[in-house]
């Protein structure tokens, strides 16, 4: 007689958050984790210090102080400690998530392995625009399924990566390049084409011509199309406000996502969403 197939444990293997939080610590206040006595063993972390400071240790035994702007990836049996030392009077401010799945952990090593676990973003707002997003649809108020919000960690934890990995081999690639790259990779999140021009250091007009051939169509035509879906995606499956879903696809304004959005499927985001 055959044996059937096991169910699957949807709640164990999808990733998704199992916690979240923007947390203030005041001044002598203790605040102090070791990592390697910490559980689950399978649950993974990402940390923005938002304003004063703490101190990272690593498994190596290097430790390094990380201000505003210092993103900490850590998980959970790993032999690394962070938190204020005794006798710090200043107060700390940080954004944090922690993520579950089947496989994460793993995923999670080889990220630390390729780039390191503490790195100095001040002058880098993607990440911490990703992690207000991810924080947002995982509040309960969002009304998000559990595919959703799986989707999102994964996206999430993607362009974690991209970021980093794009900043630790930054020297070795062309400007135009890495705005290209940064294109594809994140048409969400980066922003216009000026922006993402001024940032690389190359001008609109070159970038917009090299992306038009590497991408086959016109590029704000492309991006267009990409928020699009993302943000009929959000209107069908949670309940943010219009404001928020057009922040989350990438459009300037709940106005210009309205006008999009009622140019391409002829009704309005409300109408979409009762649909």
């Amino acid at each position: 007689m055959a044996m059937l197939p096991a169910p699957i444990d949807t709640d164990a293997t999808l990733w998704r958050v199992n916690g979240w939080g923007r947390q203030l610590v005041g001044p002598n206040r203790p605040y102090w984790w070791d990592n390697l006595q910490r559980i689950p063993d399978a649950q993974v972390y990402v940390q923005l210090t938002l304003e004063g400071r703490i101190l990272h240790r690593g498994p190596d035994g290097v430790e390094r102080w990380c201000g505003p702007g210092s993103l900490l990836l850590f998980k959970h049996g790993e032999a690394s400690v962070y938190g204020q030392p005794a006798g710090e009077r200043a107060p700390y401010r940080c954004a944090w998530v922690a993520l579950l799945g089947a496989g994460l952990y793993e995923h999670w090593q080889w990220v630390q392995a390729r780039c390191g676990s503490v790195h100095e973003l001040a002058d880098d707002e993607r990440i911490a625009q990703a992690l207000d997003r991810l924080m947002d649809l995982s509040d309960d108020r969002s009304r998000a399924t559990p595919l959703a919000r799986a989707a999102a960690v994964h996206g999430f934890v993607n362009q974690v990566f991209a970021v980093l990995d794009e900043r630790r081999s930054a020297g070795t690639r062309a400007p135009l390049d890495r705005a290209l790259e940064e294109l594809i990779a994140q048409p969400v999140s980066v922003g216009t084409l000026k922006d993402l021009a001024r940032r690389h250091g190359v001008s609109r007009e070159h970038l917009t011509r090299a992306a038009h051939v590497r991408l086959g169509h016109p590029p704000a035509i492309w991006l267009t199309e990409i928020r699009l879906a993302r943000a009929l995606q959000l209107l069908r499956e949670t309940a943010l406000p219009i404001a928020e879903v057009a922040r989350q696809s990438g459009f300037p304004s709940a106005h210009t996502l309205a006008r999009q959005v009622r140019s391409n499927v002829g009704k309005s985001p409300a109408q979409v969403r009762r649909s």
